[in-house]
């Protein structure tokens, strides 16, 4: 029973990890082309600012690993562990990077304590599932 149990929770595990990025993905990418986004890059490209769409490229890079675990989830009997667990780390080191990038070295305590450290463990909770993800 236990065994089962491992099973389906490291399944509905990945399984939600999954749809969580592709819907982050596919929100990013439709935000990105949205008016105010389109208003926002010719405002910066007025100002002389060259912008290079780092949103773009992390929300392709979402919904990618998002289909990837999905997709994984149905090949199980003859996926190499290997590649799972390569994915699960590389997944894992990028999600941390975010999390640097995002609640350290900009907006760091912003807009207050409480909604900093709301967003931080938000983004910890999925570090900890792509790290159990990696260790399946």
């Amino acid at each position: 029973m236990q065994h089962k149990t491992n099973w389906l929770t490291g399944f509905l595990l990945q399984l939600s990890l999954g749809m969580f990025f592709l819907l982050q993905g596919v929100l990013g990418i439709l935000d990105y082309d949205s008016s105010f986004s389109r208003i926002q890059r010719s405002i910066q490209n007025t100002l002389g600012r060259q912008t290079i769409p780092w949103d773009l490229i992390i929300d392709v890079g979402q919904l990618l690993a998002g289909l990837v675990l999905i997709v994984l989830l149905f090949f199980h009997p003859k996926r190499p562990r290997g590649f799972q667990f390569l994915l699960g780390l590389v997944l894992s080191a990028l999600w941390g990077l975010l999390i640097v990038l995002n609640n350290f070295a900009q907006g760091f305590l912003e807009p207050s304590l409480l909604v900093w450290m709301g967003k931080l463990s938000y983004d910890l909770v999925i570090l900890t599932a792509l790290l159990a993800i990696a260790k399946r």
